[in-house]
């Protein structure tokens, strides 16, 4: 190995002296790679070289005499070789006036840098790297293959053929395609192409995809290099991109069959082409397609010919561009002979790297360079070769040439026909977007209109029922006019769907800002009628059943609506002053685009709302008012909720209806965040709601009532108040288990007598009845009953007594018994203890509070027999009187807490009572002293006593 190794250097040695001594050679250093990853390049281009020399040597005109021959190094694409290799020789003899290569960036870039300390200039075949333009790093570096960005002016040219006026960019991030997307943002802004986007990635290319597809951009130029370029589509295909009318335009010196997928790649073959297909590639021209004379006397036709006779199983796409390199060199190097031999100067043999006039010259030379090679037209600015570029496109899995752009001409040549494109018409620049007005659907409108419309109809009926039997004993009690509130309420919530419903499609902007106002008049007010009728309603229950003190209390309907109204004041004064200083007027609203399903459009849906500046802020003080409105319903529904009173308390309803309320509102503004940008889904939701709402207001408040009178036609004849205690026994329950069961089974059996009492005292009510006669209080006689009838026959006040000596001795004693001449009404309250019934018409026997058995009894055998009767000191005045039941009442409750002082109470014990007069009714209802209270038809006695 050692002695082969000093043969070769013997030989190299001996070869440069032997070419040294030849005075008429001129030499030049070559830089390829001949190994590694591109030995092609470097093989490839050798053919055509040697060529270019032959041709050269054969010309007579050129060089005046003299040779030109090249000494190869091998750089193999590696900085550190390849600056080896350009080292050595530039130390070994002989001197080379100029380096002929670099084909690789990382070796290139180093070597153009520090040229210049040679005094020579660099000429390169095959580096493309944009970043090489710069002269103020590079000064001495030349290239006869056009730069990177030489390709940008191609592709912005084509652009501009199709009126593609906007175009998206992705890069690598890597100087190399860094520097080029900036070339083609300065090409794109000098012809009038706007960039939408520009996008760049390092390893990662979803996050850049996703930023294209959001771009909504359709012509797409990409940097980068093979091996990302096989991710990179992959990836597309998974985004979903590929289905879209996309034109790529890649560069055009990838390798045959790159889009095939590797194994680090997961999509399949026909995935990539799918996704690939159509896109536009721009390249170095190999060859020149015209048939005009070289400067060799060749056509490039001829001269291809040639080179595939000789490059074997080598092929390089620069070999035309290295061939016409040595031609610059040669004509360089030619005018540099001739300069020299007419100025009489030192000849070329004599020329040192440190001859800065030299290089000068040179690079005067290659500056004024002119010629037509087999590439076109070789010419120099800046160091940059003015060159030609080839368009092809993707078609049918291969590359198919489309036409030519020549820079020096600024002609661009598209050959007919030669575009596919899907649909037969180039794309748009962008994805097309049409502006689509967000309507209501008619049919979901006239739907929901039709069904708020036969809501209306039905608030309608209930308004008819309720004033037809407004003067029903069950109506009337549950206070008609405020019901009629309700109904109201009901309408105007039915007539917001409609408001709703109406849009730019049936009004102009004018009409539509009315329409604006008006939903807010009509929601407002529909709320506070319907829910604020129903909570003042609730509130006279409240605060008639936690009168504790047994004060007497009036509140009549007309306080109600006073309620009422001032809630409707409440409304007006914020929506006034909302029109006054915040005006609603309709605005455009754009809302996010969607693509069309099976067509490639972005549909752009606009909206017209009703807006305002501080729009936000007066819902907000609305929804706060409302809020605590309802909040005030739920604490009064639940504070009366357990009178059972159904014709005057609505407690329970309400409930139901305040909490299906507030739940589909909490719903209907979460659902209109999220469907904010459907006109239809969100009216269709807004008036479902709405709908249910009113009908389930209505229908919890009115169909009972219907029931009820459905069932009970004679409910104005005979009406019954039960009201529950809600107070709790002095004793626990746990501690008196016993005692409740005995005192159920008291209860029973005072049912069973009480029955057998009842039978009897209607027989004789129908007897008394018949006599006609006016009954007037008589206490005249202690021997006498309490009460006794004037002018009533003796055999008939014999029978009386006879009644109740009777029952004396059949049953056990009752509880303390009253007997009453008028119709009236008792409110008796012990310690706490508050229990009210209405007593019946005259000779009603009605049941005491009192458990214990000692006073009981004897209260009970005094009353019954004649004997000892103990005589309860008050009197009931007639109607006419002054002096009220209740006042009377007041007195007999003082006298019986005086006689029962010290007794223990028991407040589980309801208290019933049997019809009073019609008279007496129609008072009451007029003076509202008893208003919620059930009226019904139950047995004396409450089986929760």
């Amino acid at each position: 190995m050692i002695i082969l190794w000093i043969s070769t250097v013997l030989s190299l040695t001996l070869l440069y002296r032997i070419e040294a001594s030849d005075d008429k050679v001129l030499y030049f250093a070559g830089l390829s790679p001949f190994s590694g990853s591109m030995e092609g390049v470097g093989n490839g281009i050798l053919p055509a070289v040697e060529l270019a020399l032959e041709h050269i040597k054969k010309s007579k005109a050129l060089l005046n005499g003299y040779e030109l021959r090249a000494i190869w190094n091998d750089t193999e694409c590696d900085m550190a070789i390849g600056m080896r290799s350009f080292f050595e020789s530039m130390a070994s003899s002989p001197t080379k006036f100029m380096v002929f290569g670099g084909v690789c960036p990382e070796v290139t870039s180093p070597i153009a840098e520090s040229i210049h300390l040679w005094n020579i200039p660099q000429l390169s075949f095959a580096d493309t790297t944009p970043s090489l333009s710069q002269q103020d790093k590079y000064p001495y570096f030349y290239r006869t293959v056009p730069s990177e960005s030489a390709d940008n002016v191609a592709r912005i040219r084509l652009i501009k053929y199709f009126n593609w006026t906007s175009i998206g960019t992705i890069h690598q991030d890597v100087s190399r395609f860094s520097y080029a997307q900036d070339q083609l943002d300065k090409e794109a802004e000098r012809n009038g192409v706007n960039i939408t986007i520009s996008a760049s990635f390092s390893d990662d290319t979803k996050s850049a995809i996703m930023e294209l597809k959001k771009s909504h951009a359709r012509i797409l130029v990409g940097f980068f290099d093979e091996i990302y370029a096989r991710n990179f589509f992959c990836q597309v295909f998974k985004e979903g991109l590929s289905d879209r009318n996309y034109v790529w335009i890649l560069p055009g010196w990838y390798s045959d069959k790159w889009w095939r997928p590797t194994k680090q790649i997961q999509c399949t073959e026909q995935e990539m082409i799918k996704t690939i297909n159509g896109y536009i590639a721009t390249d170095i021209l190999p060859l020149s397609s015209s048939k005009e004379l070289t400067i060799s006397g060749l056509t490039a036709s001829e001269y291809e010919r040639l080179y595939e006779q000789v490059r074997g199983n080598n092929y390089s796409r620069f070999h035309g561009y290295a061939y016409d390199g040595v031609w610059v060199m040669a004509q360089v190097l030619d005018k540099v002979i001739d300069s020299m031999e007419l100025n009489e100067i030192e000849t070329l043999q004599t020329f040192k790297y440190d001859d800065e006039d030299l290089l000068l010259r040179i690079a005067r030379a290659l500056n004024e360079t002119k010629f037509t090679g087999v590439t076109g037209e070789v010419y120099f600015t800046a160091g940059e070769r003015i060159g030609s570029q080839i368009i092809r496109q993707f078609q049918d899995g291969r590359m198919v040439k489309i036409g030519e752009y020549h820079s020096l001409l600024k002609n661009l040549d598209i050959t007919n026909d030669a575009f596919r494109w899907s649909g037969n018409i180039p794309p748009p620049y962008k994805q097309l977007s049409e502006s689509s007005t967000m309507q209501i659907s008619k049919s979901l409108f006239f739907t929901m209109v039709g069904i708020a419309t036969l809501g209306i109809l039905a608030a309608c009926c209930f308004l008819v029922f309720n004033m037809k039997h407004r003067k029903q004993r069950y109506i009337k009690m549950s206070s008609p006019n405020i019901n009629n509130l309700i109904i109201v309420g009901g309408i105007l919530a039915y007539s917001c769907v409609f408001l709703l419903g109406l849009d730019k499609a049936f009004l102009s902007t004018n009409e539509f800002r009315v329409v604006c106002v008006a939903r807010a008049w009509f929601l407002c007010v529909s709320f506070t009628l319907a829910f604020g009728a129903m909570f003042c309603k609730t509130w006279r229950v409240y605060r008639i059943f936690t009168n504790v003190k047994m004060k007497k209390k009036v509140i009549k309907d007309g306080h109600l609506i006073i309620m009422v109204a001032v809630m409707l004041v409440i409304d007006a004064i914020v929506l006034i002053t909302w029109q006054l200083f915040d005006p609603m007027h309709v605005a455009k609203q754009y809302l996010e685009p969607k693509v069309e399903e099976g067509r490639d459009v972005l549909i752009e849906p606009i909206a017209y709302a009703c807006v305002s500046n501080f729009k936000n802020v007066w819902l907000s003080i609305l929804y706060v008012y409302k809020g605590a409105l309802m909040t005030f319903g739920c604490l009064l529904a639940w504070s009366t909720r357990h009178v059972s009173i159904p014709a005057l308390n609505d407690s329970k309803y309400i409930g139901m209806c305040v909490y299906n309320v507030m739940l589909l509102c909490v719903c209907g503004a979460a659902l209109m965040f999220m469907i904010e940008d459907s006109p239809n889904a969100a009216f269709g939701i807004i008036s479902a709601f709405i709908i249910f709402c009113s009908s389930l207001t209505l229908g919890l408040v009115f169909v009972p009532k219907i029931f009820e009178l459905q069932k009970n036609p004679n409910a104005n004849d005979r009406v019954r108040a039960v009201i529950r205690s809600e107070r709790t026994p002095l004793h626990s329950v746990n501690d008196n288990g016993k005692k409740i069961e005995k005192l159920t089974s008291e209860n029973n059996s005072a049912e069973k007598r009480l029955q057998q009492c009842e039978v009897e005292i209607e027989r004789l009510e129908q007897k008394v009845s018949a006599l006609e006669i006016d009954v007037i209080p008589q206490r005249d006689n202690k021997n006498q009953l309490p009460y006794q009838h004037k002018n009533v026959k003796s055999e008939y006040s014999d029978k009386l007594t006879s009644l109740a000596t009777t029952h004396s001795e059949k049953v056990s004693p009752l509880p303390i018994t009253v007997c009453v001449e008028e119709p009236t009404i008792c409110s008796i309250s012990d310690h706490g203890n508050s229990n009210e019934y209405l007593t019946a018409q005259s000779y009603i026997m009605a049941v005491g509070l009192h458990s214990n058995d000692k006073i009981v009894e004897t209260l009970g055998r005094r009353c019954i027999t004649k004997t000892n009767t103990i005589q309860l000191d008050y009197s009931l005045k007639s109607e006419e009187e002054s002096t009220s039941e209740c006042d009377v009442m007041i007195s007999k409750k003082n006298e019986i807490n005086t006689l029962s002082k010290g007794v223990l109470y028991r407040s589980d014990i309801a208290i019933h009572s049997l019809p009073v007069s019609d008279s007496f009714m129609d008072r009451l209802q007029e003076t509202d002293i008893l208003t919620d209270s059930e009226i019904s038809c139950s047995s004396l006695i409450n089986n929760d006593a």
